[in-house]
């Protein structure tokens, strides 16, 4: 796989979710790069797409949340948009992994960012894009500078969501987990656990058979608006960073609910 690894392993390591942005869109050169990295990782996921808008954001979010909302400020964002076809379990999940390449790319150009997959105005957002018809918008992201240091608006929300709380990766691995998986495997989920998911859900769980890794979600509905396995599908790219940052390259099969994903060594 194409992907940058140790750069987006530091990415990962540095992001954080931000909620309070000035109003300058992002260059012209740092959307080309962005839409350069999602054009690489869809030649492994193609069952979705990114669409960035230089400028819109409050006009997509505004009606729904209104001036105080969660996330307000930016011009600039991004629309991950996935397959509803009779393979929209992998699309969900695809939708996922080149959201999250997007976002990671955005950290490494020091772009902020903030998942959203609830809390915009769906309508608005398909009507300023091309979304075909067995298409849906799965999410958006703001993209651009959020305000240093943050507003204490911010800092309730960010208490209110808990998301600086993390499970314990004995909480999200099955039993005698450690004992049994390769080196590569505790690194990938070292690095999934820091994945970002809809109110911290954190719906991820970690399973080792003999070689494999195996991705499961302990959730199965749509909750607060958005798909488990859009949340698994960032942790699976969470997943693929850490492998290939030990210099392990994996190829990825997928499940069946609640299996997401099963890696194993090439």
């Amino acid at each position: 796989m194409n992907i940058p690894y140790l750069r987006w392993k530091k990415s990962v390591e540095k992001r954080t979710s931000r909620r309070r942005y000035h109003p300058e869109p992002i260059e012209r050169e740092e959307r080309e790069a962005l839409e350069e990295s999602v054009r690489e990782l869809r030649k492994e996921f193609p069952l979705s797409r990114v669409i960035i808008k230089q400028k819109g954001f409050d006009e997509v979010t505004k009606k729904i949340i209104g001036s105080h909302g969660p996330v307000t400020g930016a011009s600039s964002y991004a629309m991950i948009v996935g397959k509803t076809s009779e393979e929209n379990y992998k699309a969900t999940i695809q939708a996922g992994v080149v959201g999250e390449g997007l976002i990671l790319e955005a950290t490494h150009l020091d772009l902020n960012t903030c998942w959203m997959g609830a809390f915009f105005d769906l309508g608005k957002a398909s009507s300023e894009a091309e979304i075909e018809d067995d298409e849906e918008i799965l999410a958006i992201t703001p993209l651009g500078k959020a305000k240093d240091p943050p507003p204490i608006t911010e800092k309730i929300l960010r208490a209110a969501t808990g998301s600086h709380k993390r499970h314990s990766l004995a909480e999200l691995c099955s039993e005698d987990f450690f004992e049994e998986a390769q080196d590569w495997i505790i690194t990938a989920v070292k690095l999934a656990r820091l994945a970002p998911s809809a109110m911290n859900r954190q719906p991820w769980r970690f399973e080792v058979e003999g070689e494999k890794l195996i991705l499961k979600s302990a959730i199965k509905t749509r909750k607060h608006g958005v798909y488990p396995y859009l949340d698994c599908g960032i942790a699976l790219l969470h997943l693929l960073v850490g492998a290939g940052s030990e210099g392990v390259e994996v190829e990825v099969e997928y499940g069946e609910a609640p299996v997401v994903a099963i890696l194993r060594e090439k």
